[in-house]
């Protein structure tokens, strides 16, 4: 790995788009006859015992463990998924079903790496949603309550985060979406993800239950939001500056984004 020369890529199919002036550093479950890919459950099988429930987070955690594993914490990493990314610059048009997110066409989509890099510094991520309404509140809308309560419980459990930490996390009414879209610093990387990392074996032990459809991947809605909260806290919220946020951006031939299932 280098992360110097390379933008990783998570995906469950290959990717649909590429990066003009570098190789994307594609992480998947199985072999999709991508140049440059590493099939990470043939060396983290635990992580694949759950089937989707983890979503992408299961490559980066695999991910995590192999930089503390070789010791060598790079300055920083560049994440993307096989149609994702986030921008340093607003392209592309709106969702017509996801006011936060831009579209844009794949076929003939030239990028380079400078293009999801940050301006200045070394974290840009996608830019913060104000809910309307609490994280608690919006999670009950979509998915299934008990599921959140019971992956925060753990958490404190766990020592992941506080009891003010947690209530903390529930009541606000910011998010950022898709927080393993972007680019980190190599530290907040193996920071967060060790500790989101601790949060999914403890409650994947404790009070985990398997859900179908759309709610199979319950632990990756879980984690999306304690990631949230974790990064929020990091850039300094509610004091955030806007050099540490880009556009997130679907490769989608339509202004409709559809949800992966």
């Amino acid at each position: 790995m280098d992360f110097e020369k390379e933008v990783v890529c998570v995906g469950h199919v290959p990717p649909l788009f590429s990066l003009a002036d570098t190789p994307l550093f594609f992480l998947c479950e199985q072999d999709l006859g991508v140049a440059g890919s590493w099939v990470f459950g043939e060396e983290y099988p635990d992580l694949m015992k759950y089937g989707h429930t983890l979503s992408e987070y299961s490559a980066l955690f695999a991910l995590c463990r192999r930089i503390k594993k070789d010791g060598n914490v790079p300055p920083r990493i560049v994440l993307t998924q096989y149609r994702k990314f986030v921008a340093n610059q607003n392209i592309g048009t709106i969702s017509e079903n996801m006011n936060y997110v831009n579209t844009l066409p794949g076929e003939g989509l030239s990028l380079n790496k400078k293009d999801v890099e940050p301006l200045t510094g070394n974290i840009m991520v996608s830019r913060p949603v104000d809910l309307k309404m609490k994280v608690l509140d919006q999670y009950s809308k979509v998915h299934v309550l008990r599921d959140l309560l019971a992956f925060v419980s753990d958490s404190v459990d766990r020592g992941v985060i506080s009891n003010a930490e947690a209530k903390e996390m529930i009541d606000s009414r910011i998010m950022i979406p898709a927080p393993t879209l972007g680019c980190y610093d190599g530290r907040s990387f193996v920071e967060i993800f060790s500790l989101l990392d601790q949060a999914s074996v403890y409650f994947l032990a404790r009070n985990y239950q398997p859900r179908g459809g759309y709610q199979r991947r319950v632990l990756g809605f879980c984690l999306e939001r304690l990631h949230s909260y974790l990064l929020l806290k990091r850039l300094g919220f509610p004091d955030l500056r806007h050099e540490n946020f880009g556009w997130q951006v679907v490769v989608s031939d339509t202004a409709t984004v559809q949800t992966t299932l």
